[in-house]
């Protein structure tokens, strides 16, 4: 879910309002997500509200998307995303929890994520995350392998992950990070060393 629902790259025009020290507002209209330059006629709206009193610790956002942006030319079905994330500071230790709807025409997925971490000592830290995530339609795996003679999965399917990760400070601004993941899903929708599989290999 991390990266894949929110685009990393858009080009285009950008509005904050700072209505009060908590709370700020923004909104955007851009050519595309993660194609510049853009390839169809579509554009894009973007909204976020950012909710952070000063020296709470707390930190809530809404984040949505909607644009023709699937299709190059004609721009396609609407894609509508809608993104939540709540993070609190508490002591030496921080929790969040993101939560994800993506829908395109009639596939779509929805995901929450939990996560947290806690230093231990001002060198090393220790955090975990934990996301599920329901795809309806092959709304997030359009893009596995499937079955022949298919080329990708259009099914419906539950993944779900977990991580753990250890961190050393070892310089200012730098970390270095060992990191141990399972992915995991109720259908076979990894390769596993060649094989179609419900798991993939540790990393």
């Amino acid at each position: 879910m991390l990266f894949y629902g929110v685009p990393l790259l858009h080009t285009g025009l950008r509005a904050n309002i700072t209505v009060n020290p908590s709370l700020k507002l923004q909104a955007s209209l851009v050519n595309g997500w993660n194609n510049d330059p853009d390839n169809n006629i579509g554009k894009t709206f973007g909204a976020n509200a950012t909710y952070a009193p000063p020296d709470s610790g707390l930190n809530a956002s809404i984040t949505t998307y909607i644009g023709k942006e699937v299709t190059p030319g004609s721009g396609g079905d609407t894609t509508i995303l809608l993104d939540g994330v709540v993070t609190k500071d508490i002591d030496k230790a921080s929790v969040g929890l993101n939560v994800d709807y993506w829908k395109t025409g009639t596939p779509y997925w929805v995901g929450a994520a939990a996560m947290g971490k806690y230093a231990f000592t001002d060198l090393f830290n220790a955090a975990a995350r934990f996301e599920l995530l329901s795809s309806k339609s092959g709304g997030y795996t359009a893009g596995f392998p499937a079955t022949a003679p298919a080329t990708t999965y259009v099914g419906d399917a539950v993944l779900y992950e977990g991580t753990l990760m250890g961190g050393l400070m070892v310089a200012k601004h730098f970390e270095t990070r060992v990191e141990l993941r399972g992915d995991f899903a109720n259908q076979d929708l990894f390769n596993k060393g060649g094989v179609a599989a419900r798991t993939s290999s540790p990393a």
